[in-house]
């Protein structure tokens, strides 16, 4: 079988045109995604300082699990911002400006999360923060039983600290809007409580336990139960309103806080209501919130 001299050389040089052309595609790739994926060596510098800040805090036990993971979504946030402020190849100063103010703002909570609660920085993470709040009021309420049995806390203390966690739960179900959702200011003015009752909880010598707003005395359970019951009508009548409820969750809603109501009458018709009947009204009102809150966690229904 004879071949052909000059087609063989011009496969060749095809092929090797074809191979040039595939590296310098393969060249091009790269160029635009290391220019895509590049990072400012200043805020690249500051994302990992905050990152080693981060695990030291989690070692020395200032940072718990949960805020360590809230504060490294919010460098995620930065980097991935960064990343598309990026993407023609450069970063101007006022959009580095905009990347180290947010920096700043971490770096503070890392700092000091007592004076810089720990919250989401990216916008529109309004839910992180709603989760965020339900959180903590459920850890402070682990903080509080935990205390009781210790002997850290005495009865009346942890009634004052958990009639301060009932007004926050009710707070938030007032501050909620018709859509369901917390304002900005809603939700800092939560935090501010949350940390007030914290402090109480960690350090009651520093910080004497006191009821939110008035001198603790017997009556205040009474006043809370009162004030409870007047939220959550006022929640159901805006999930009716927004749609977040039909008719039938509604009328059981309304229903078990009636049951609730004339529970509560009951138990103060001689001017004395009892711990016990107290902790059992304070008991239907939580799984009634609860059911208001998220009623596909807590499906609505009859309380008695």
């Amino acid at each position: 079988m004879k071949f052909k001299k000059g087609g063989f050389m011009r496969k060749s040089r095809v092929f090797c045109i074809a191979v040039v052309a595939m590296m310098f595609t393969v060249f091009l790739i790269h160029e635009v995604l290391a220019k895509n994926y590049y990072l400012d060596p200043d805020i690249e510098k500051r994302i990992q300082n905050q990152h080693q800040r981060i695990e030291a805090g989690i070692s020395s036990g200032q940072l718990t699990r949960d805020e360590a993971r809230a504060l490294k979504n919010n460098l995620h946030h930065i980097q991935e911002e960064a990343v598309n402020l990026q993407a023609d190849g450069r970063l101007s100063s006022s959009e580095k400006q905009r990347l180290n103010a947010v920096l700043d703002r971490n770096s503070e909570m890392i700092q000091d999360k007592r004076q810089n609660p720990i919250t989401a920085v990216a916008p529109g993470a309004g839910a992180e923060r709603d989760n965020q709040i339900r959180d903590i009021i459920a850890r402070q309420q682990v903080s509080i039983n935990a205390g009781i049995r210790s002997g850290q806390l005495t009865a009346q203390e942890a009634r004052i600290l958990n009639n301060n966690l009932n007004h926050i739960r009710d707070e938030e179900a007032r501050w909620r809007t018709f859509d369901g959702r917390l304002t900005e200011d809603a939700r800092d003015r939560l935090m501010a409580m949350l940390e007030e009752n914290g402090r109480m909880i960690r350090n009651k010598k520093t910080n004497p336990i006191t009821a939110f707003g008035q001198t603790y005395n017997e009556s205040v359970p009474s006043i809370n139960i009162a004030k409870r019951i007047s939220n959550q009508q006022n929640s159901i009548d805006q999930g009716i309103r927004s749609g977040k409820f039909t008719r039938e969750e509604a009328r059981i809603l309304r229903n078990n806080v009636s049951h609730i109501t004339e529970l509560a009458r009951g138990a103060n018709r001689d001017g004395v209501v009892t711990n016990a009947e107290r902790r059992n009204i304070n008991w239907l009102l939580d799984q009634n919130r609860d059911m208001i809150f998220d009623k596909v966690a807590n499906p609505i229904r009859q309380v008695w």
